[in-house]
């Protein structure tokens, strides 16, 4: 009977995957935001979330921001990439970071998105996501400043400090001179980079 339940599951997958290509273009064209409308995916202050960030500074003696922040960044970090399973699917589709908890999935974009409005909760309130542009090529990471300049947050498993923002793209090969752009945005406000 397992092979059976297999089959039977693939089948339905087919047939959902078949009904969202068919209408495509509608459900993209009812998921696409404005500029304006990024900083909105950003909720630090949701319940779930809340939660989430309150078991990480549980797992310190009276937490404080100035001297547990560094760790619960990575505890959360490591949340993100353990527990967060991704997916790549094949239409534009937005989730809130409480419907990223609530399914164990998301795409990389999702991804940022829980892992800046963990790290607003946890208190760094200059937590950004960072989107940037190159052709077909796009990459999202989270950055806040630190002391040495910027951290940033891969969501590819990678945390590493740079200088500032501008050299953490020319890394990653996005530069105004090969015609790639890039914004940041969190909860409350949206920039222009490249």
């Amino acid at each position: 009977m397992p092979g059976e339940d297999y089959e039977n599951l693939k089948k339905y997958n087919d047939i959902y995957l078949e009904i969202i290509m068919r209408y495509k273009d509608h459900i993209e064209e009812s998921e696409r935001l404005n500029v304006s409308d990024l900083p909105k995916l950003v909720t630090p202050e949701n319940a779930t979330i809340s939660a989430l960030c309150d078991s990480i500074r549980a797992s310190f003696n009276n937490y404080s921001y100035d001297r547990d922040f560094a760790k619960a960044a990575v505890s959360a970090f490591k949340y993100v990439n353990d527990k967060i399973t991704s997916v790549s699917l094949p239409i534009q589709f937005w989730q809130s970071p409480e419907e990223t908890l609530k399914r164990g999935a998301g795409d990389s974009f999702d991804k940022v998105v829980l892992l800046c409005s963990m790290l607003i909760n946890l208190g760094a309130a200059d937590a950004k996501i960072v989107v940037a542009v190159s052709g077909d090529r796009q990459r999202f990471f989270v950055c806040l400043k630190s002391d040495n300049g910027v951290a940033v947050f891969d969501i590819k498993g990678v945390m590493k400090e740079y200088q500032d923002i501008k050299s953490a793209l020319s890394e990653l090969n996005f530069s105004e001179s090969d015609g790639s752009e890039a914004y940041e945005f969190n909860n409350v406000l949206y920039n222009d980079i490249l």
